[in-house]
């Protein structure tokens, strides 16, 4: 495992200067230990001192391991320090041994996997790029109050039957022979609990909604010829709810290539990872899950392999609410002891081109997989028809400019997913 502690470099120089001196010793920075962003400035002055410095919120977003300008004409007594490239992720590997000593198995894959962004050659940000084309249109959820756990739990037990329980250890596999009372069980007890570590996944908003008053921003709004949700047959809500423990990982996967998902964040401490559906990243991640259960790619070899990392560290009480691309790889680790987060798929106009490229790779990828041993080409050529079905509703009603084009696109991709559905004998279901 790599070592995250940073080395400090002395010049003999500074070290003959210190020797001559009389004064105190140097004040040195230290990594505080409360929240993803910067510790406090520790040092020689006495706390008991007005004039002693206090950090202020705008100086909470410099580093605390970057030192102090210094006045011109004065001395540093500061060493100089050789700060990773992303030092805001070493609080969370300390935070990820607390809470996998709870919860499960997944403490060394975590460590490692974050020890790998920490020192990950680019700059990445926890808070949403402005400009990122992963991390679209950033905002707050519309709702009259925040949904609390509670409210996700009492929601899974209304559709028991119909919600997926899903192991978060290195198998990511579907636990069918676990009912809703086993998993509870393992968030309250972690684990002293009979089973291993799992989330609940496509638990149906009954009540969250209106009993919190969840709605939509402006321009998400469903809207005759414009944009469609995805709503589950029999089923008035296009909310999906998620319900997980900490020390889970979300393995690098992808939801959806036709639509663009709405993700809200209700509550709990995560941090996303994101990569854009490149061809190569797309083969990377598309094959591996071809394989069948356990092959997934491991989200280790995908920050070391896949390009285009962006970051995004969501808290308990941000709300943040934002729309994932057509075929965006995403992975995600959970901090706190729980966390839920909701969403679904839609069809919107103005996102539509951004689904030709990842759905005609992924079509390519389908074709040239020979065996029919996989479960995840399947499921994924069943969710794209049921999308382009929604496609073709909206664009039944559409009266914009360029629904010719969308159209052709439509036809074009029914037909590619037909063929390969014929030649897997999968039905739509």
């Amino acid at each position: 495992m790599r070592n995250f502690s940073w080395r400090t470099k002395k010049s003999a120089k500074a070290q003959l200067e210190r020797t001559s001196r009389k004064s105190s010793a140097s004040v040195v920075p230290e990594l505080g230990t409360a929240g993803p962003g910067p510790g406090t400035l520790t040092g020689n002055t006495d706390p008991r001192d007005e004039n002693s410095r206090h950090e202020t919120m705008d100086e909470a977003f410099s580093h605390a391991l970057n030192p102090p300008v210094e006045e011109p004409g004065q001395e540093s007594d500061l060493m100089e320090v050789d700060a990773p490239m992303n030092a805001w992720i070493a609080p969370l590997i300390e935070e990820w041994r607390s809470i996998t000593a709870i919860n499960g198995s997944n403490e060394t894959i975590g460590i490692e996997s974050l020890t790998q962004i920490l020192h990950y050659p680019h700059s990445l940000s926890p808070s949403p790029n402005l400009k990122s084309t992963l991390i679209k249109k950033p905002h707050q959820l519309v709702c009259g109050s925040h949904p609390p756990p509670r409210d996700v739990i009492q929601d899974a037990r209304l559709c028991e039957s119909d919600l997926v329980i899903m192991a978060m250890d290195m198998g990511q596999a579907r636990m069918s022979n676990v009912d809703l009372d086993d998993a509870v069980d393992f968030f309250a007890r972690g684990k002293e609990s009979d089973i291993t570590i799992c989330s609940l996944f496509q638990i149906k908003d009954v009540l969250v909604s209106t009993d919190n008053g969840l709605s939509f921003p402006d321009f998400m709004e469903p809207l005759e010829g414009y944009v469609i949700h995805q709503i589950l047959p029999n089923h008035e809500s296009p909310w999906l709810h998620a319900y997980v423990p900490g020390g889970s990982i979300t393995w690098p996967h992808i939801d959806t290539f036709t639509d663009s998902q709405y993700t809200a964040h209700f509550t709990g401490r995560k941090l996303w990872l994101f990569w854009p559906p490149t061809p190569e990243n797309l083969k990377a991640v598309c094959l591996a899950s071809f394989q069948g259960g356990g092959h997934q790619m491991d989200p280790r070899k995908a920050i070391r392999s896949l390009t285009g990392l962006e970051t995004l560290l969501v808290e308990n009480d941000s709300r943040l609410c934002w729309i994932m691309p057509p075929g965006t790889i995403h992975c995600v680790f959970t901090f706190s002891r729980i966390a839920t987060h909701s969403g679904f798929n839609v069809n919107h106009f103005d996102w539509w081109k951004d689904a030709i490229a990842p759905t005609e790779d992924v079509l390519s990828l389908i074709s040239s997989v020979k065996s029919n041993s996989d479960t995840a080409a399947p499921e994924y050529l069943r969710d794209m028809m049921k999308s382009m079905q929604r496609w073709e509703k909206l664009i039944s009603k559409c009266k914009k400019k360029g629904k010719g084009d969308l159209s052709k696109w439509i036809q074009k991709t029914k037909r590619e997913l037909g063929e390969n559905m014929e030649r897997r004998n999968i039905e739509l279901g």
